[in-house]
């Protein structure tokens, strides 16, 4: 048996629960112009399936998360509509 140390972001140490899913690099792209606009995303989900809407939730959510933010989302069900922002940073 042979004992080493790393720094934590490379040791391959996570938190409880599954791995952190893989961003796309598209949604990194939509939310960073979220963030630097201030403009709200929407995504017409009028012929998605509800796996489809989901998987495009949880990959909005994740990318915000890798980003250090909140994500503020809605669900328009009438409109057919997924409405995303980020929320602003506080004040130190």
């Amino acid at each position: 048996m042979e004992l080493s140390f790393a720094p934590k972001e490379q040791s391959g140490w996570r938190g409880r629960g599954a791995p952190r899913k893989k961003v796309p690099d598209d949604i990194l792209r939509v939310l960073r112009h979220t963030e630097t606009t201030g403009d709200v995303g929407i995504i017409d989900v009028r012929d998605d399936t509800d796996a489809d809407i989901r998987e495009a939730k949880l990959a909005l959510r994740a990318g915000a998360r890798h980003m250090g933010r909140i994500l503020r989302l809605q669900h328009d069900e009438e409109a057919h509509q997924i409405r995303f922002q980020l929320a602003p940073r506080s004040a130190p």
